[in-house]
């Protein structure tokens, strides 16, 4: 689909939205587009992440390129996995007369599907809705339609609904068709929800070994205990309980003799508390996450890395501070972070596999991302997060924005290097050198404090105006205050408040008190300089012992 916005002479702006039938944050968890390279055109690429709440299904922006030069144009879009890796994504030729929306379609129905094929088309080469078209194909208009009508993409599966679109068929699956808390599968059906793999367990599970004669026979456990009702058919044992055959119990012979005891010791402790309390429970109750448990609960987790999962358990390990489903270091410095990961990712410099979590020295926090954009020498991935090395803030951006050398971009998140304050703002007021632009947030990079301000009062030489905020530098109190008062050498007046840029305290006064040497008048309260504490007391007593009176209270 191509929609005309205006043209320009001097180029045109070309934005590509994606709408497909996949599920964000599950299936993909990022887009990347790229406009390629041609004669007077440099390649520029764009990645942006996808969530769970991204509606993908009637079209999502990914991403805009302005001032393009105008004439036939290539583009690619991909849709990443949490690993980087391309699931599906297509080229696609545009002819760009004028400023454009392109919305493509990219259909799970692509995924596996290799283009051009062996007896086809050589020009064929790009997937839609599971056939192999020219790059230019795009919609009916193109020729190249693969149905008409909503009954061209009929399916048998009932919860999934197929349905036409510019030409190509999408598969929706519909959850609330399945029953019993199943989720719909669009090759599967209703089937029921795997949270964690229970191939965790099996080293701790049943084996052939453990349910034969020797560790759980007759005697031991016999038709009362782990019969028929109790632990499944012969040779499935507790992994019958928690899941379906080849999800839980570890290979033949592996023997679970942490369940039962060793061979010869009698199963009978086991036997007592029943096969079945131990197969409910499962090993993957060691690990934190019990398989049993979790098939009929749906965690909650999308794109968080860490915190609650809603089901009793968690997202993953965090030695941090969980915040928002990112690990941090607590107190917003820099410490080692233990994160999930992959032993195979966990190789980096600073990072150390500890055989379940992959820990990363001097980080400041651990956010969503992915393999491809982790790669900057202040982040290290983990196989399952983004963690960057160093004191930052991790704040909401936009990979074309998130470039400069104090940014790191996880895939997900906009992290910056020394940042002390990410506030809002817009791009044309967050550009000086203390200034770093994310895409969405304006973050502030000296000691300081960033409050509300007015962008014609946020002036002065320590004063940095975001376009929403004005932050001042060496801050360490903000207060109420009015211009006309807010004036001396360690005041900074905002447009809302008085901030006070020496070492003290700020606290009730008169302004007729509030005169002495080191105290500072904001129109309200009282700045005080060198102080640490004040209290009650009377101006006679507090002056005669060396404290500042403010009016209100004695400060020493």
């Amino acid at each position: 689909m191509l929609l005309a916005l205006g043209c320009d002479a001097g180029g045109a702006d070309l934005t590509l939205e994606v709408r497909t039938d996949l599920r964000p944050g599950d299936d993909f968890v990022a887009v990347r587009a790229v406009l390629e390279e041609q004669p007077g055109v440099a390649e520029r690429t764009e990645e942006t992440p996808a969530l769970r709440s991204h509606d993908f299904a009637r079209g999502r922006q990914v991403a805009t390129y302005a001032g393009v030069p105008l004439g036939d144009r290539r583009v690619r879009v991909d849709l990443l996995d949490a690993d980087g890796e391309v699931l599906v994504g297509r080229r696609l030729a545009v002819e760009l007369r004028a400023s454009r929306v392109v919305v493509l379609l990219l259909s799970g129905a692509c995924r596996g599907v290799t283009c051009p094929r062996a007896d086809g088309d050589e020009g064929s080469t790009e997937c839609q809705a599971g056939v192999c078209v020219p790059p230019g194909c795009l919609s009916l208009a193109a020729g190249c339609a693969s149905c008409t009508v909503d009954a061209h993409c009929a399916t048998s599966i009932d919860c999934v609904r197929g349905r036409c679109v510019e030409g190509a068929c999408e598969q929706l699956t519909d959850d609330a068709r399945c029953a019993g808390g199943a989720v719909c599968d669009v090759d599967l059906g209703c089937a029921e929800r795997v949270i964690v793999d229970a191939g965790t367990d099996a080293g701790t599970d049943a084996g052939d070994t453990d349910a034969g004669d020797t560790d759980a026979g007759d005697t031991d456990a016999g038709d009362t205990d782990a019969g028929d009702t109790d632990a499944g058919p012969p040779g499935t044992d507790a992994g019958f309980d928690a899941g379906p055959p080849g999800m839980d119990a570890g290979p033949p012979g592996l023997d679970a003799g942490f369940d039962a005891g060793p061979p010869g010791m009698d199963a009978g402790f086991d036997a007592g508390r029943d096969a079945g309390f131990d197969a409910g429970f499962d090993a993957g109750f060691d690990a934190g996450r019990d398989a049993g448990f979790d098939a009929g609960c749906s965690r909650s987790c999308g794109s968080a890395i860490c915190g609650s999962d809603g089901c009793g358990g968690t997202c993953g390990v965090c030695t941090g501070t969980c915040s928002a489903g990112e690990c941090v270091a607590p107190g917003g410095g820099t410490t080692t972070l233990c994160v999930d990961g992959i032993a195979s990712s966990c190789t980096g410099t600073g990072e150390t596999w500890t055989g379940s979590s992959c820990c990363v020295t001097n980080a400041s926090a651990c956010v969503p991302g992915i393999a491809s954009s982790c790669t900057g020498t202040n982040e290290s991935w983990t196989g399952r997060a983004c963690c960057v090395r160093g004191p930052s803030i991790c704040v909401d951006g936009i990979a074309s924005s998130c470039t400069s050398p104090a940014e790191n971009w996880t895939g997900s998140r906009c992290c910056v290097s020394n940042a002390t304050a990410c506030v809002d703002g817009i791009a044309s007021s967050c550009t000086d050198a203390l200034e770093e632009w994310t895409g969405r947030m304006c973050c502030f990079t000296a000691p300081g404090i960033c409050v509300d301000g007015i962008a014609s009062s946020c002036t002065g030489t320590n004063e940095h105006w975001t376009g929403s905020q004005c932050c001042v530098e060496s801050a360490t109190a903000c207060v109420p205050g009015i211009a006309s008062s807010c004036t001396d050498s360690v005041e900074a007046w905002t447009g809302r408040e008085c901030c006070f840029t020496a070492p003290g305290l700020c606290v009730d006064g008169i302004a007729s008190s509030c005169t002495g040497t080191g105290e500072h008048w904001t129109g309200s309260q009282c700045c005080v300089e060198g102080v640490s504490g004040c209290t009650g007391g009377t101006a006679s007593s507090c002056t005669s012992g060396g404290g500042h009176w403010t009016g209100r209270m004695c400060c020493v």
